[in-house]
């Protein structure tokens, strides 16, 4: 664990701080991470998946392609039980086909919001692609913790497509009770407000 960690912080360093720009991932690092880490479509080990995630946090910008791509192998790993996930005290330990493990929440939370580290917490439609493809096939067995995650992230999605403007003090306690409400299926509304979107264009 301790090499994984140091190996992260030296790539990290390397990559965001001695070559230019200095602290961005502009479009030509990207591609040679890709093309250093994911020789065979995957990435090839939790040292390596560790470091990505390490640069996603620390770079000042990152290509929104790069974050994408970071996501997706995240997906892959868990829908098919396969690949390498960042290694640490909230692992969760070896992968299951199927099962978002409690490592596996905490590494997209990570993936998420290193994303949005200029305070820019919008999350975009790719992103939630893959949220809603995680929550549809792997969703039923999932680490309590997913379902905090993908609220919130579907959440800040839709703020992001409508232009979030604050509510009035009145509206907000409706709206909470709304959401609150058992009969209310809110990953079934969000999901037919994407597929409604996505029939304009």
């Amino acid at each position: 664990r301790e090499w994984d960690q140091a190996f992260a912080e030296m790539i990290c360093d390397i990559v965001v701080n001695q070559q230019v720009p200095r602290g961005y991932i502009d479009a030509g690092k990207a591609e040679w991470l890709k093309s250093l880490f994911c020789r065979d479509g995957r990435i090839e080990s939790e040292s390596e998946m560790e470091a990505l995630a390490h640069i996603l946090e620390r770079a000042d910008g990152v290509p929104r392609g790069f974050a994408d791509w970071v996501m997706a192998q995240v997906k892959d790993a868990v829908l098919n039980g396969e690949g390498n996930l960042a290694p640490g005290p909230n692992a969760g330990g070896a992968l299951t086909k199927g099962v978002i493990s409690a490592g596996e929440v905490a590494l997209l939370r990570r993936v998420l919001y290193a994303a949005c580290s200029d305070g820019n917490v919008a999350i975009t439609r790719a992103e939630a692609e893959v949220l809603f493809d995680l929550n549809d096939d792997a969703g039923a067995n999932a680490d309590p913790a997913w379902i905090d995650l993908f609220s919130k992230a579907i959440s800040a999605a839709v703020m992001t497509v409508s232009g979030y403007q604050p509510v009035a003090i009145e509206d907000a306690a409706r709206r909470e009770a709304w959401l609150s409400a058992p009969e209310n299926d809110v990953s079934g509304f969000i999901g037919q407000f994407f597929g409604a979107l996505g029939r304009q264009k």
